[in-house]
């Protein structure tokens, strides 16, 4: 058999072993634990025949007080919360697809500025759909963005 100078040795073989489980931990593990909430919810969901999600699911099980809490929680904290982490990825996505930071934007000001600029139409664009109807424009926006 040649000699090759393509062998790999016992750290790398090691190392590249470790790294392929790290990595596919990262990404399996996150995944399957969405995927099992998920279906958690669709028992929940077929069970339970009440609207209000979160909230009827506690009072169901005669949990008002806890029910009040997380909800109270989630209107205060959590969505306003969710509405700002996906309003700055959809900016920075924004300005990284159309490479305005590298074209247009060279200011770091006036990309900052941009950035913010998005994020409130974004924001704003959210709270109206979610406002004006959510069964009819609030439905139909998930399924096209969704497509998309």
């Amino acid at each position: 058999m040649p000699h090759s100078d393509n062998k790999m040795g016992r750290w790398g073989a090691v190392s590249y072993i470790v790294g392929n489980i790290v990595g596919s931990g990262i990404f399996i593990v996150p995944g399957t634990v969405a995927t099992l909430g998920a279906y958690c919810y669709c028992e929940l969901g077929t069970s339970i025949r009440r609207s209000g999600g979160d909230f009827a699911y506690l009072t169901h099980v005669r949990w008002n007080a806890i029910a009040f809490m997380f909800m109270s929680i989630g209107c205060v904290l959590i969505y306003p919360l969710m509405l700002a982490i996906q309003a700055e990825t959809t900016a920075e996505y924004t300005v990284q697809a159309f490479r305005l930071n590298e074209n247009c934007l060279n200011n770091p000001i006036l990309l900052f500025i941009f950035k913010k600029l998005i994020f409130s139409l974004f924001a704003l664009f959210m709270m109206f759909i979610n406002f004006y109807s959510l069964r009819r424009v609030g439905a139909r926006f998930q399924n096209r963005w969704n497509y998309c």
